[in-house]
């Protein structure tokens, strides 16, 4: 059986807790007084100190974007040749039976007929990244890489340190 002082004293538990949270939902939510307190809940936004980023700075990374962006417009014309390439060098070496593709002209015919004029483009998206990636450094980085090595006038620059700056 029940033991009356128990039900008595999950009754009063209960009653207490629905108290509790009554007060904490009636209760007002106080506004920080000092500015002390304020930064501690809302601490400023950190601000790039104004030398951080120079206009030569801001120039080669504008250089790098530009390179990358470049690339892969260049990439986006020559893909769909390597794609009839790759797929011509592929059927040559499965060996064996008729080759479809007999030259570039035929080849893009045979697969634009056959998988439709997207499929030239099979493989883009992680040529475009491989572009944007490597060709953005490999241009970017070309004249901070020159003048890190000295260069003051582009006439005047030794041609090795321009082989050094390109082989960087």
């Amino acid at each position: 059986l029940l033991d009356p002082c128990r039900v008595k004293l999950a009754t009063a538990r209960t009653t207490m807790a629905e108290n509790t949270q009554t007060e904490a939902a009636n209760r007002p939510v106080s506004i920080p007084a000092t500015a002390e307190a304020a930064q501690v809940l809302h601490p400023p936004v950190p601000q790039v100190p104004s030398g951080y980023l120079t206009e030569q700075t801001k120039n080669d990374l504008v250089r790098m974007a530009m390179a990358g962006a470049a690339s892969v417009v260049a990439q986006s014309c020559t893909h769909p040749v390597e794609t009839v390439k790759t797929r011509m060098q592929m059927q040559g070496a499965v060996g064996g039976g008729t080759k479809a593709y007999n030259n570039v002209f035929t080849g893009a015919r045979v697969i634009i007929t056959t998988e439709g004029a997207a499929a030239l483009y099979k493989g883009m998206s992680a040529a475009a990244l491989r572009e944007m990636s490597y060709s953005s450094l490999r241009f970017g980085l070309y004249e901070p890489f020159k003048r890190i090595l000295g260069e003051k006038d582009a006439k005047s620059t030794p041609i090795w340190k321009k082989f050094a700056s390109g082989a960087a």
